[in-house]
């Protein structure tokens, strides 16, 4: 007999990620459907609109909502006339458990169908202690509120994943005082699909090569993401300055505030290597690929904050899906995704940024065994179809 499993997230608003759900339907064993609200952002702050999956091997319903494209906010409409038509034995709500949306779902879970199950999939992992945290009084009561919601919602749930062991090392006393008791399980929201990062414009990558006048002898190295100071940014300028081979670019693409990208494009000038530095806003998703097949070396080199710190830069994944050499600071998730796929450096150490960066602008050979490690990792633990099947297992154990 199927599970009856309807997965609720923002997060599938954008199609490529729906490749979870589709590896999720091929199981005989379960019966998919999905819920998302009608749009939402993705990557550089690109407005996203949901559209409705084509085929017949999952349900898709796409719900109204309040104040939607909030992720902490937001609520569905419909949502209780949407549930009896799906009524699923599982619910996976891939939401933060301090969320409206979270709130929503698991109060109307427990009071209109009890026998209903609900397995939470987190992406956090900062340890926040809502009620101690807050310097202002909007941030106080904000707080407030997430530690209002978060002991209603863990109380509720009866399964609950994070990504990596090491977030339930550190959570596990603190979501037990919230009032958790049910299954918990380590597993990724998101991976990659390796067929995506395979595939690549031949047109646009010679005109991308012309264009920044890269020879067959330049080294490029590069960022895609959001143009934030969270991101390291300023620390891989510096360091870049500090790289022996001349024959070396860097490609920074992505969204970004025009003051930050100013100050950017400043410090670059005043370390003399702006002729050597360019600036890309956000492109199209299905371009993605044949920029990482304009670069050498990928970076990421984040800035652990009080509330942020790097939950699993997907960009890493996708990076290694492209057999491309990775540098990484030692924030958040980001040494236990990349593992042995690249150099680790820890944050803020721009010598140790710069020798990593003149170790790979040297040494081809070493940048193509990264590249070949990166991608085995990949395909080995963050293929969508290696995050479904420990999904998969996670929703039969809370069923067993």
């Amino acid at each position: 007999m199927s599970i009856r499993v309807t997965i609720v997230s923002h997060a599938y608003v954008y199609e490529p990620y729906r490749k979870k759900i589709e590896e999720l339907a091929k199981f005989e064993d379960l019966e998919v459907s999905l819920i998302t609200p009608e749009h939402g952002v993705e990557g550089g702050n690109q407005q996203v609109i949901a559209e409705k999956h084509p085929g017949s091997d999952y349900d898709h319903r796409i719900l109204p909502g309040v104040f939607t494209g909030r992720l902490n906010t937001f609520v569905f409409r419909d949502l209780k006339r949407t549930l009896r038509e799906l009524n699923p034995d599982v619910i996976l709500l891939e939401e933060e458990y301090w969320t409206n949306v979270s709130y929503q779902i698991t109060r109307l879970v427990k009071t209109d169908f009890p026998k209903t199950k609900i397995a939470l999939i987190s992406q956090e992992n900062i340890n926040h202690i809502w009620e101690e945290e807050g310097s202002t009084w909007y941030q106080k009561l904000r707080f407030s509120v997430f530690h209002w919601m978060e002991q209603r919602i863990l109380s509720r749930v009866d399964g609950l994943s994070f990504q990596f062991d090491s977030v339930w090392a550190e959570f596990q006393a603190r979501i037990e005082q919230l009032g958790f008791r049910g299954l918990k399980w380590t597993v990724p929201q998101l991976g990659v699909d390796l067929e995506t990062f395979k595939w690549y414009d031949a047109d646009l990558l010679s005109e991308l090569s012309s264009e920044l006048e890269i020879t067959p002898d330049t080294v490029v190295f590069g960022n895609i993401g959001r143009i934030i100071p969270e991101k390291g940014l300023e620390d891989a300028l510096r360091a870049f300055a500090q790289v022996k081979n001349t024959h070396t670019k860097m490609l920074l693409v992505g969204n970004g505030s025009e003051e930050y990208v100013t100050t950017l494009q400043d410090l670059a000038s005043s370390l003399g290597i702006q002729d050597r530095v360019i600036f890309r806003g956000a492109v199209p998703f299905d371009q993605i690929p044949t920029y990482f097949r304009v670069l050498d070396v990928f970076f990421l080199l984040s800035h652990t904050t009080p509330e942020w710190k790097e939950q699993f830069g997907r960009v890493l994944v996708e990076t290694m899906a492209a057999k491309r050499a990775l540098i990484g600071s030692d924030s958040g998730a980001i040494p236990g995704v990349i593992g042995e796929a690249g150099i680790i450096v820890p944050e803020k150490d721009v010598a140790a940024i710069a020798d990593a960066m003149n170790k790979l602008a040297d040494d081809p050979q070493l940048r193509q065994e990264y590249g070949e490690k990166g991608y085995q990792r990949a395909h080995n633990e963050f293929t969508y179809a290696a995050i479904a099947s420990k999904t998969r297992e996670f929703i039969q154990t809370l069923c067993t």
